[in-house]
């Protein structure tokens, strides 16, 4: 099978790697002069289970309500946009509600795992070297009440697989010495040893280097015009020169 991916970020590398592990003749057209260009070349690269929650969380619309016309609201809505927003945003509010709330919750949580467990055997699977990191990340609190709070959620998290480590001040410090200084301020913390990150643009860079040497031939400077589909089988990409680019599917 011929595929051709149209794409040299993130999801196309990774889609074109598990092609080509499955036995698909891969081409991959990319219209920058190098992979990756389009991604973080920075804080992009995150795989964060504890950090899953929608944010149209319940009371959302007061939220909103509240900070309107405000530049420096967290959520900031123009009120010229709202005509276009009334569709998705009144599906949006439906969806704030607290059982969907956490059905969503539920649900980008068991993906995040599932996105660390398969970025551990990517990585591994293909020696990549890209800056990894998979110490975890902290969750610190100055205040009883959010630390409170907070623990409560993150406890009916674990319900579905978070990983969580709460920790007092002192454990905290020897996690993490660079906070002794402002530790008579803090009440303790919560360690999620499963969180990691890592450099997205080099990741690509990387993955476009093994395809590569996995005989995936990816053309730099290729932008595409349009798409065609020519009978049942077979679909025909034009690029922007005006070739076509035939294939037994495009992603």
């Amino acid at each position: 099978m011929h595929v051709i991916v149209i794409g040299a970020g993130l999801a196309g590398l990774s889609v074109a790697w598990y092609l080509r592990e499955g036995g698909a003749e891969v081409r991959l057209l990319e219209r920058n002069a190098s992979p990756g260009m389009e991604t973080s070349f920075a804080n992009g690269g995150l795989l964060h289970p504890s950090m899953v929650e929608p944010w149209n969380s319940p009371g959302v619309l007061g939220f909103l309500l509240r900070n309107i016309g405000r530049a420096d609201s967290p959520m900031l809505i123009r009120l010229r946009a709202l005509p276009s927003l009334l569709g998705w945003g009144a599906r949006s509010i439906r969806a704030s509600r607290t059982d969907c709330y956490l059905a969503t919750t539920r649900k980008n949580l068991m993906l995040a795992r599932y996105s660390v467990e398969l970025m551990e055997e990517l990585r591994n699977l293909a020696g990549l070297q890209y800056g990894a990191y998979a110490r975890g990340s902290l969750q610190v609190f100055r205040n009883d009440r959010v630390a409170g709070s907070t623990i409560k959620w993150v406890q009916r998290l674990a319900d579905y697989g978070l990983d969580y480590r709460l920790l007092s001040v002192d454990q905290l410090i020897v996690l993490e010495p660079a906070l002794a200084p402002i530790a008579d301020s803090l009440v303790g913390a919560i360690y999620y040893p499963r969180d990691e990150g890592g450099d997205a643009h080099l990741f690509c860079r990387e993955l476009a280097a093994r395809l590569q040497e996995r005989d995936v031939a990816i053309r730099y400077g290729v932008g595409c015009q349009s798409l065609v589909r020519e009978g049942r089988h077979e679909v025909v990409v034009v690029d922007t020169l005006g070739r076509p680019l035939k294939a037994d599917a495009i992603v």
